[in-house]
């Protein structure tokens, strides 16, 4: 697996990470 595709699905496990939290967040807030 090339390194650029393992970086890639780390930014995009981290950006659903933070996406799904803010919106868990904004739904108790």
């Amino acid at each position: 697996m090339p390194q650029y595709f393992k970086k890639n699905i780390l930014i995009v496990k981290a950006s659903f990470l933070t996406i799904s939290f803010r919106i868990k967040y904004n739904k108790n807030a």
